[in-house]
């Protein structure tokens, strides 16, 4: 279930909480670019990433020029939804999150396949999908997150 989904306020305020709004939103974006890629269909592009092969590169350089850094990437990888992102501040760190969460979720399914990251969604509503993804690839997910990051291009250089 989503968030926004439980009719208990105490259970969605809790759900709200452990959720991967992160994975939601970059997973779908990497699966968009791929088939559109695959199939040479035009996908749409609303923040201006640039595909997959700069997805790591537009993450870095916007990571790098924004002053709320630390809590986007608090949230990309992590649990819970970025609050400002329902908010007027949206502009602020909108395309900042969905870049890295796209870049993040391209890391993560390069190691473990559609096929994983896809399975990882039914094991969100009961917590268990960071420990499905430790197991598919083999370390926990801030190992994973840590070797993501140490990637990333410095100051989104190529």
């Amino acid at each position: 279930m989503l968030p926004f989904e439980y009719a208990d306020s105490v259970a969605q305020e809790r759900a709200s909480a452990a959720f991967p709004l992160w994975l939601s939103e970059g997973l779908p974006d990497v699966l968009a670019q791929m088939v559109a890629a695959e199939t040479g269909f035009s996908e749409g592009d609303v923040f201006a990433v640039g595909g997959l092969a700069r997805a790591d590169s537009t993450c870095a350089a916007r990571l790098a020029a924004s002053a709320r850094r630390e809590e986007i990437l608090e949230k990309v990888g992590g649990q819970g939804r970025l609050m400002a992102l329902f908010t007027t501040e949206r502009g602020d760190v909108a395309p900042v999150f969905y870049a890295c969460s796209q870049a993040f979720a391209k890391f993560l399914t390069d190691r473990v396949g559609v096929a994983g990251m896809v399975g990882l969604f039914p094991h969100i509503p009961d917590g268990t999908w960071q420990n499905v993804l430790a197991a598919s690839a083999g370390q926990p997910l801030a190992e994973l997150r840590r070797r993501w990051l140490d990637r990333l291009p410095p100051s989104g250089g190529s």
